[in-house]
């Protein structure tokens, strides 16, 4: 069940899951979250970001979220040469490679972002990571 009273969603797929985004590789995550002091339109909007098959590290942005991933009015390149794109979840008590609230119903404690550059100009493979945590998890 979502929360519709606040607004949140997540939905983590990993790479061995069934993904949404067609040619993706590695793992995705999409989410629903709420912009504060935007009053032209819905409040509640979608994004995503994926690695696509090219290597390019994808966002999907949506205004007025409906909740279906497949629909989408932007999807953007953000930037090339990525080598791996890794999204793990806590649950409070495990960090665990996928996450959907629909099941749950719940978003995660924090989502660990890792991001692997390809070699370029002469510099080495790179991998870089953080973890985000959410504040709005229960």
């Amino acid at each position: 069940m979502i929360d519709s009273s606040r607004g949140f969603y997540c939905l983590g797929i990993d790479s061995l899951g069934e993904h949404l985004r067609q040619q993706s590789q590695n793992d995705e995550l999409f989410f629903v979250y709420s912009i504060a002091g935007e009053s032209q339109s819905s409040d509640i909007v979608e994004a995503g970001y994926w690695l696509n098959a090219n290597g390019a590290f994808m966002r999907h942005f949506q205004k007025d979220a409906d909740l279906d991933f497949n629909t989408f009015l932007r999807e953007d390149a953000l930037f090339n040469n990525v080598k791996g794109l890794d999204f793990k979840y806590f649950d409070n008590t495990a960090w665990i490679d996928s996450w959907d609230s629909r099941k749950n119903g719940k978003l995660p404690r924090a989502v660990k972002i890792e991001i692997v550059l390809g070699a370029e100009q002469g510099l080495p493979e790179q991998k870089f990571s953080t973890t985000v945590y959410v504040p709005t998890a229960k």
